[in-house]
């Protein structure tokens, strides 16, 4: 069994209070604003709208309609996935490797469970809609 020499870096609990968290949080919804306002935009149209309404009953009464628009769904949480993860990935090379700072300890945490969270999104707005 092979043991990692290299000490995880944890966030705990207090840290979430800090302003080291928020500048993180700030920097991560400013990276990804295009897919944060398009899973606003939609939360707006399927919830607040009646005609997002309309379309998710519609939706449900016909089975055809209903697979086109899972199909949809989940080709439009892949998609916002692999976006966030490729920006991710780009702006996760320029980190250092191991570092005591805890700006780039949260930084990297964000980058790394930011695109995992927007991707979850996608499927709470419509499922909750639902």
């Amino acid at each position: 069994m092979s043991t990692n020499p290299q000490k995880k870096e944890l966030i705990n609990f207090k840290d979430l209070f800090t302003l080291h968290f928020l500048r993180a949080l700030f920097t991560s919804l400013w990276l990804f604003f295009p897919a944060i306002l398009f899973l606003a935009l939609s939360w707006a149209a399927f919830w607040q709208l009646s005609q997002g309404k309309d379309l998710l009953q519609r939706t449900l009464e016909n089975g055809r309609i209903f697979v086109l628009f899972i199909i949809a769904e989940v080709f439009w949480t892949y998609i916002t996935w692999y976006t966030c993860y490729l920006i991710s990935k780009i702006k996760l090379t320029a980190l250092p490797k191991h570092t005591t700072d805890k700006d780039i300890i949260h930084w990297r945490r964000m980058l790394t469970q930011m695109p995992r969270f927007l991707a979850f999104s996608c499927l709470t707005i419509i499922v909750i809609a639902f």
